[in-house]
């Protein structure tokens, strides 16, 4: 039996977005009256901070709009900020977040909608523009690089499939998410809420999304370039102290594979040199590693180091993953003891 989601939170964190504030509303009203007429809808607007007239053009549009509620932040407290006000303040039981500039369109919302009404017990869904059947277009390819890079990097945490999560273009069942005890202020908390949901067993989703990146005047490529730079370092500072064996492991394989290439070559070097005559074998192949050493010095070293280096990582991960299990489950445990004494009152 397909269940109809009577409510519904549409959470914008929004900053410096005088220019299309009013048309982003208009639009998703417009669109939620004509598709979805039979869902209580409400807007939180979460304007962090803004230096322009933002918080006066969301004023005056709220004055004919009741279903838009705005939080004002008088200092920009970032969007982990943002996105915690809106959860706290959201009354409906299911809550989706969604950028100011609609860079993920409005039809988004009914997809997401459908999924939860054909799939009850879903607590999130992601929207990701990188699994198949996404798309993502006029994306700076230094944001894109970063992008993948770090989602394919961070996904590694999880032990399902997951496309993107550091998108802030998701849905959750209001209860899950209301439940969690989230600190990060910054776009880290993305992780964070993933990472969270996962350890207590959260049902987490993906479909497909359209990522049609906007970009926005009067903003220089070098400060484009260093906010990439800082945002992708924090997202992967906190997923490396979530679970630094994930990232480590990946660097074990390269050092491995870095290594075993210098190891061919050595081979190849040695065959070059080596070459039996009628002295004894241990005399040949001794001739041959020296020369092979004078020849190319630095491939044995970094052959030798590279592989030293590896088996240690490699050991160091066995021990961890083994406390980490345990960490993880030690964990759990308390999160389903902790739920059983809230059902109790």
């Amino acid at each position: 039996m397909t269940m109809l989601i009577k409510n519904l939170s549409l959470v914008i964190p929004c900053f410096n977005e005088v220019n299309i504030i009013s048309s982003t509303l208009d639009a998703i009203f417009s669109y939620m009256d004509q598709k979805h007429p039979q869902v209580q809808l409400e807007i939180i607007l979460v304007n962090d901070g803004s230096t322009d007239e933002t918080l006066n053009k969301v004023v005056n549009y709220q004055k004919g709009e009741k279903r838009l509620k705005l939080i004002n932040f008088t200092i920009n407290k970032g969007r982990g900020a943002a996105m915690k006000a809106g959860i706290a303040e959201s009354s409906s039981e299911y809550i989706m977040f969604l950028d100011a500039d609609l860079s993920y369109d409005v039809e988004h919302i009914s997809e997401v909608i459908s999924y939860f009404e054909r799939t009850p017990k879903t607590d999130v869904i992601i929207v990701s523009p990188y699994m198949k059947g996404g798309m993502f277009k006029n994306i700076p390819i230094l944001r894109l690089i970063t992008s993948r890079v770090a989602n394919w990097i961070l996904s590694g945490f999880f032990s399902q499939d997951i496309s993107t999560v550091t998108s802030m273009v998701r849905a959750y069942r209001a209860e899950v998410i209301k439940d969690l005890v989230l600190i990060e202020n910054g776009k880290e908390l993305h992780l964070e809420i993933l990472r969270k949901l996962y350890l207590v067993g959260a049902d987490i989703a993906e479909i497909p999304g359209r990522l049609i990146w906007k970009e926005k005047k009067n903003r220089s490529n070098r400060i484009s370039a260093r906010a990439i730079a800082s945002s992708a370092k924090k997202h992967l500072l906190y997923g490396f102290l979530s679970r630094p064996t994930r990232i480590i492991g990946k660097l074990a394989i390269v050092v491995l594979l870095i290594s075993f290439w210098e190891f061919f070559n050595l081979v190849r070097i040695f065959l070059s040199f080596y070459a039996p005559k009628d002295h004894w074998f241990g005399r040949d192949l001794w001739v041959g590693l020296s020369q092979t050493f004078n020849n190319s010095p630095h491939t044995v070293i970094i052959a030798v180091v590279g592989l030293i280096i590896s088996i240690q990582i490699l050991t160091y991960l066995a021990l961890f993953s083994i406390l980490n299990m345990q960490h993880e489950e030690q964990l759990q445990h308390l999160i389903m003891l902790f739920k059983k004494e809230n059902n109790k009152k």
